[in-house]
């Protein structure tokens, strides 16, 4: 609506309309007031600062740019720097040691297949290994002199990892699908040499001699009534082997007898296959939401799609009606 002009409006209005239109001004005065004195506060608290660390850096400008920040030149080695404070401060959790895998393959595989980046994850993956290790003084006295400078080397590594290893699953389905991974990476690999050698000294008591198929097939075999373990193993089967993709499915879909089939758990299934973790499976998917709607009738994940009447049941109704 469009405000009637000053001389149509009566003395009341008139005396109105100017004490609001001063109330606003008097009001967008007092805010570039209180900017300006904000803006000078923080100048003059950069100023302190800087008088009292003269070492201190001035931030720049563009470093609390979010669009610059999430695309930084070197996203691995950004990410790297927020893992260490996790490997110090929580080094009891395997999430840490998942996002260490995580970070260190991308590495790997985006320089050039460079197994030595390995070497970092191999010490810290040892803590994956849910077993007490016995620390013995002994063992460094029996090793050849060969060895010896090795053995100092990694000593600082293995203390450590002895003492985190026992509080860690050793059958934890996200570990699992790490080291199906790396059996598959490095399998791709030429490993000789010394990184050869440090490849298979860190990973014997892990791997033995078992290759990613046979891992894998152990892994299902061993818990083939939980969910959350099928679905990681899986999932390792269609990346091992696409042709399984039928078997892969029936394994996470066929939740008649499995333990573990929580509303968290099959939404993660479903979230798999959406994710193309199975291939191609709009038929299986459509299902699956089918049947965990019956379990989980008012979650979201499981809702099913409404329907639209046709045009002869509208009729059919206004009939009625009528």
């Amino acid at each position: 609506m469009v405000p009637p002009p000053r001389q149509n409006l009566a003395p009341s209005e008139l005396k109105k309309l100017r004490n609001k239109q001063r109330k606003q001004r008097r009001k967008a005065e007092l805010e570039r007031q209180q900017a300006a004195q904000a803006q000078e506060k923080r100048e003059q608290h950069n100023k302190s600062r800087q008088q009292t660390d003269p070492d201190l850096e001035q931030p720049t400008l563009d470093e609390l740019i979010p669009e610059k920040l999430e695309r930084v030149e070197d996203p691995l080695e950004q990410a790297i720097k927020f893992l260490q404070p996790l490997q110090d401060l929580a080094s009891n959790r395997i999430e840490t040691h998942l996002m260490a895998f995580e970070i260190y393959i991308r590495k790997v595989i985006t320089q050039n297949c460079r197994i030595c980046d390995y070497n970092t994850w191999y010490y810290e993956k040892q803590t994956w290994k849910n077993k007490k290790y016995i620390n013995d003084d002994d063992d460094d006295d029996d090793n050849d002199d060969d060895d010896n400078d090795d053995d100092d080397d990694d000593d600082d590594d293995d203390n450590n990892d002895d003492y985190r290893a026992h509080r860690l699953d050793a059958n934890n389905p996200d570990l699992h699908t790490c080291l199906v991974r790396f059996l598959l990476n490095t399998s791709r690999l030429s490993l000789e040499g010394a990184v050869g050698e440090v490849v298979k000294r860190q990973t014997a008591d892990i791997f033995s001699d078992s290759t990613a198929v046979q891992l894998n097939a152990e892994y299902l075999k061993k818990n083939r009534n939980s969910l959350p373990h099928l679905l990681q193993g899986a999932r390792m089967l269609y990346l091992l082997d696409p042709s399984a993709q039928a078997r892969a499915l029936s394994l996470v879909t066929n939740t008649d007898e499995l333990e573990n089939v929580t509303l968290k758990n099959c939404t993660k299934v479903l979230e798999s296959m959406q994710n193309g973790d199975f291939g191609y499976c709009d038929s299986t998917i459509a299902e699956f939401i089918s049947k965990c709607h019956k379990l989980f009738p008012y979650a979201t994940a499981f809702r099913l799609q409404e329907t639209k009447p046709t045009a002869n049941h509208q009729d059919k109704e206004n009939s009625i009606k009528n």
